[in-house]
């Protein structure tokens, strides 16, 4: 299908972020003691587990960093699941996506996000809606750790533009 060495499409990339971000979207209902969070979490970690074996067995050429993401990508969301149902061995698991995570960030980095060559350095708006996201939900971290009001707006709006921001810079496709 693909010549050797040319990278196929990578396979369900929307629903893997989606389900990513049902799982941000349930963590943030759980530190703010909302219903549903329990939900959220499990069915957006669940949805990554049972998904990104698929990409990875569509891969034809699989490298170290390949297994290394697979074991990350089954680790990390059943440590989570764990920890929220309070289940024995959440902590070990939970140590081992770690160890998988540094493996990763060592040897890939967060630059293997940017390395398409389709893309634009982000605009001056993207920018701005990141660092105002950035802003928001630090004070609004403080004002929590204070007991101040307006926490729990100016933590929503934060996180409101930093998905904004993904939606723009990672889900949107880019002018050429």
């Amino acid at each position: 299908m693909f010549a050797t060495g040319t990278p196929g499409p990578k396979r369900f990339t929307i629903p893997l972020r989606v389900a990513l971000a049902v799982v941000v979207v349930g963590l943030v209902f759980k530190i703010q003691h909302w219903p549903m969070a329990m939900a959220l979490v499990v069915t957006g970690a669940s949805a990554i587990v049972l998904l990104y074996p698929f990409r990875y067995a569509a891969k034809s050429e699989k490298t170290f960093l390949d297994h290394v993401k697979l074991g990350l990508a089954i680790l990390w969301p059943a440590s989570v699941v764990f920890q929220q149902i309070h289940w024995p061995y959440a902590k070990v698991i939970g140590l081992l996506a770690s160890a998988f995570g540094l493996v990763w960030i060592t040897q890939a980095g967060v630059a293997e996000f940017w390395t398409d060559e389709q893309r634009s350095s982000p605009s001056r708006w993207s920018v701005a809606l990141f660092a105002l996201g950035l802003v928001l939900v630090s004070v609004g971290t403080l004002f929590r750790i204070q007991h101040w009001p307006f926490s729990t707006v100016l933590l929503i709006a934060g996180l409101g533009c930093c998905g904004a921001w993904a939606v723009v810079e990672f889900l949107l496709p880019k002018k050429q």
